[in-house]
């Protein structure tokens, strides 16, 4: 009579198994994984909850919803009549078929072998996985029909919720975005606005001017490139030269797992170059400049070993000023001539706040503003080339910014954590040097100097290059 009564309970226990119900599992373990679907036209991703301790692996089972083993679906189709997000409520059962196999659950489903078979393959031959409404439908092994396009499983992972710590370096590499527009300005000041002295015309005189820069910005963690383009225009009043200028910036910065930032961006600049001491080659240039760029960003990371990526746009604002000090051929050593500098720039800058789309973790990041204060102190050299009307233009500066850390980086994960993470730490001090040459050319001024600087804050290498006439 006992082992008639323990047969009984061993065919119930292995009857319910069966059905999807596992009565032996004391404690039930849910895990979230992300579906991918692609058609010809049309599209579909989402998430699908499974409670495992009711799924049945190794084995085929038609599962009849609701299901112990089912416990949430949201698959949003794109690009098809039928677009929309569907839930388990859109459907009446699930299928899912190992082939034999065990199918391990802590990675991507999708290509595993069952039996010698791929797992996720349309043949048949690898077991598979499908839902079954009225809308969406499977059509085929591992096939959804949406009546327009068919559908194929191209990817069934584990969604792995990130923690700070593994993070944390995608979410600082955001900072390239504030850093990006600062290089922008820099470039401005210390590019196509280095020798203000060349844009001097004679007193009643007009000018107007054209110049741009190109180059990299490579030191550190960076890795890009950036450029400028300038029209201007100016007047020596004689107690003053004035100039206005309108131009346009752009760069662009990779970021780890092959994230990257595009800026765009516009600025007006006015300067006023003033003789303090004329008869003795002393001018006072002060200028003011207004600084918007628009900031795209794509931030990459790996979500349990895949690469994601989310993306988000956001405006930025700067303003600045600025003081130098020129002494115009200080020292004369037969045609050598040295004229020494001391420029001082100040600048505040404003990333707005962003909110990013796209990616199984966005991010919402705070806004974040910088206040860069800098001292330039060099010596320009021009050099005659025979008769030519040319000189040989040189320059070397040394640099201290007295900034020694950029804004922290906060805001939300979402559905994960919080965060603010401390700023990143500037370079302090560099050296910077140019040569060129410089000269009339037709009716006008032209000049082309490559520049470069050692581990800093300004640009690696850049180009400068301008054509200017007076009237």
């Amino acid at each position: 009579m006992r082992s008639i009564k323990i047969k009984t309970l061993l065919l119930s226990v292995s009857t319910l198994w069966v059905m999807g119900l596992n009565p032996l599992c004391a404690q039930a373990e849910q895990r979230t994984f992300i579906l991918e679907y692609a058609g010809t036209t049309a599209s579909a991703s989402g998430t699908i909850a499974i409670d495992d301790a009711y799924l049945v692996n190794p084995g085929s089972v038609t599962y009849v919803l609701p299901s112990d083993a089912f416990i949430s679906l949201s698959l949003t189709l794109i690009d098809d009549p039928a677009a929309g997000t569907y839930t388990l409520s859109d459907f009446s059962s699930i299928v899912l078929a190992t082939n034999g196999a065990t199918l391990d659950l802590s990675t991507e489903l999708v290509g595993q072998l069952t039996n010698g078979d791929p797992w996720g393959t349309p043949s048949g031959n690898g077991g598979d996985f499908n839902l079954f409404g009225s809308t969406l439908n499977g059509s085929y092994y591992f096939t959804l029909s949406t009546g327009t396009d068919f559908l194929e499983l191209i990817s069934f992972r584990p969604e792995v919720l990130l923690t700070l710590l593994e993070v944390q370096g995608s979410l600082l590499s955001t900072n390239v975005g504030m850093t990006s527009v600062l290089a922008n300005i820099n470039l401005l000041i210390n590019g196509a606005h280095s020798r203000p002295m060349s844009r001097r015309v004679k007193a009643g005189e007009n000018t107007v001017w054209l110049a741009g820069d190109w180059g990299n910005d490579n030191h550190g963690s960076r890795d890009g490139t950036l450029g400028l383009a300038e029209v201007g225009v100016g007047r020596n009043f004689g107690l003053a030269q004035i100039n206005f200028s309108l131009g346009k910036t752009w760069s662009d910065q990779d970021l780890i797992y092959n994230g990257d930032i595009d800026t765009d961006g516009q600025y007006l600049m006015v300067e006023g170059i003033i003789p303090v001491l004329e008869s003795q080659g002393v001018y006072v240039t002060l200028g003011a400049y207004r600084h918007w760029a628009d900031v795209d960003i794509k931030r990459g990371f790996s979500n349990g070993g895949t690469l994601e990526y989310s993306k988000s746009s956001a405006d930025a604002r700067s303003w600045g000023l600025r003081a130098r000090v020129d002494w115009e051929d200080a020292l004369v050593v037969k045609t050598l001539r040295f004229s020494p500098y001391l420029d001082l720039w100040h600048t505040k800058t404003k990333l707005d706040s962003y909110t990013e789309v796209g990616g199984s973790f966005p991010a919402h990041f705070d806004s974040r503003k910088d206040r860069i204060t800098e001292l330039h102190a060099g010596v320009n050299f021009a050099l005659p080339i025979s008769t030519s009307g040319f000189d040989v233009i040189a320059n070397l500066e040394a640099v201290h910014r007295f900034d020694d850390e950029s804004d922290k980086t906060s805001g939300e994960v979402f559905g994960l954590f919080n965060f603010n993470l401390d700023g990143e730490s500037y370079d302090q001090d560099w050296l910077k040097g140019g040569i060129g040459v410089e000269g009339s050319l037709a009716m006008g001024k032209m000049s082309l100097m490559v520049n470069g600087s050692t581990d800093g804050e300004m640009p690696s290498s850049w180009i400068a290059a301008s054509y200017q006439m007076s009237f």
